[in-house]
């Protein structure tokens, strides 16, 4: 699903429509569209007007020209295409789902498109696309005061470092057998999940470093206080590596389909220069084994 960060102009790339008739591209006969909130899927909201006029980009090319706020809430929206094939047809709908997250989520310019879907899909998968709703015990932050953090709460681990863990992760897989190339802005979806958990296992790792720091344990007239984490995330992270490791080998192996050859016993006496062909070729020449 696309992810748009509040304050984000959409643009001819953004959730464009396309519309053709026999192969040929053909404008319809009328089209509008909404912009929908369904962050509360029993009670979806129409933001603006209703029937906004989409921006042409060519025929049967469009586009819907907006701007998502700068507070506008996080989670699902859509946009709902109204068309007409012709004056006598009745109204037809489309509908494009799509995520708005916050400012602070998007990553910067220096990346990929590729790398920026991954890198918002771990956050997913970290629960860090939201943290003052999925952080209630994080210290507020200024936003002002802290580049890419939120307005209340920070996300705990920025761009740069997820980044790195993606291609660490996909560097691991790679080298895993049977040995494979694939590079982070191409790689293959019956991969993704592992590449992603892989980089999951890489930022569990972080928060457990950072909390060995922090942690103590303080005792004083009865009253006793023992901060311990680093350890629920080294067990958390040893979990999902086992996840990974035991899912790899199944998953290259279906991809690149990989057969099983006989192999030739230790043990098996040949003579001659045959014989290193294998474990039934002693006694015959090299060119009639090849020749069959």
């Amino acid at each position: 699903m696309p992810a748009f960060p509040q304050g984000h102009k959409l643009d001819k790339t953004d959730l464009p429509i396309f519309f053709d008739q026999n192969g040929c591209a053909s404008d319809p006969y009328s089209i509008s569209f909404d912009f929908v909130d369904c962050t509360d899927s029993n009670n979806p909201l129409i933001i603006g007007m209703p029937n906004r006029v989409p921006v042409k980009i060519g025929v049967g090319k469009y586009y819907p020209a907006i701007t998502v706020d700068g507070d506008e809430p996080l989670g699902v929206h859509k946009i709902v295409w109204h068309y007409k094939e012709s004056s006598s047809d009745e109204d037809k709908i489309i509908e494009r789902e799509f995520d708005v997250i916050s400012s602070a989520a998007i990553t910067g310019a220096q990346y990929p498109e590729r790398v920026k879907e991954l890198i918002y899909e771990l956050r997913k998968k970290l629960r860090d696309i939201n943290p003052d709703r999925d952080y209630h015990f994080s210290a507020p932050s200024s936003e002002t005061t802290i580049s890419g953090f939120s307005k209340c709460r920070g996300y705990r681990w920025p761009d740069e470092q997820l980044a790195n863990h993606i291609t660490q992760a996909a560097n691991y897989i790679n080298l895993y057998a049977p040995i494979s190339c694939f590079d982070v802005c191409s790689w293959p979806c019956l991969l993704e999940n592992l590449l992603l958990k892989q980089a999951m296992v890489y930022a569990l790792y972080d928060m457990v470093s950072l909390w060995i720091h922090e942690e103590f344990d303080y005792s004083l007239n009865g009253i006793s206080l023992s901060i311990s984490r680093s350890d629920k995330y080294l067990s958390l992270a040893q979990s999902v590596q086992q996840q990974v490791d035991n899912q790899l080998e199944k998953s290259k192996s279906a991809l690149f389909r990989v057969v099983k050859g006989l192999r030739q016993s230790p043990y098996t006496y040949s003579r001659g220069a045959a014989g290193a062909l294998g474990p039934y070729t002693s006694g015959q020449s090299v060119r009639r084994w090849i020749r069959g």
